[in-house]
């Protein structure tokens, strides 16, 4: 039986500037592409082949407003305020240990052209007597990286 994995500090460096969050993810889906025809072998069931994927970032926790610009850094982005905006890089830890094979980054680590990430939604939110939230979604543009060393 494998181990499961324990995370025990991810990170999330976003263009350079590390989000500090309390909950983040990857989300990686294929496109399902049906290629049923009426030659196909089995009358009862559709058939299908997978196309291409796409992948999106979240992070998620307290506001923390002196993080380094880490809450600036996802305003400017979305807001494509000046050389903020754009496609940018991202390094994304599970685990902060070394890199290994049982413990890899993902993320893009350059970014050019339309190859990269950017923030596609950016939500604040403050109670009285509460800690201030945000929540952040990335879309990543082209491959997602995997690094083991």
């Amino acid at each position: 039986m494998a181990t499961a994995a324990v995370t025990k500090n991810f990170t999330s460096t976003f263009a350079g500037v590390e989000i500090c969050g309390a909950t983040s993810s990857i989300d990686i889906s294929a496109d399902s592409i049906d290629v049923t025809t009426s030659c196909s072998t089995n009358d009862d069931a559709r058939e299908f082949i997978q196309g291409r994927y796409q992948w999106t970032h979240a992070v998620s926790g307290p506001a923390d407003m002196a993080n380094g610009g880490g809450i600036e850094t996802l305003f400017d982005n979305i807001c494509n305020v000046s050389a903020a905006g754009g496609y940018q890089t991202l390094v994304y830890a599970m685990d902060d240990g070394g890199k290994s094979v049982t413990n890899p980054d993902f993320g893009v680590p350059t970014a050019s052209g339309q190859l990269g990430v950017f923030v596609t939604s950016l939500s604040l939110s403050a109670d009285t007597g509460g800690a201030a939230t945000f929540s952040t979604t990335m879309q990543g543009s082209g491959v997602l990286a995997r690094d083991e060393s």
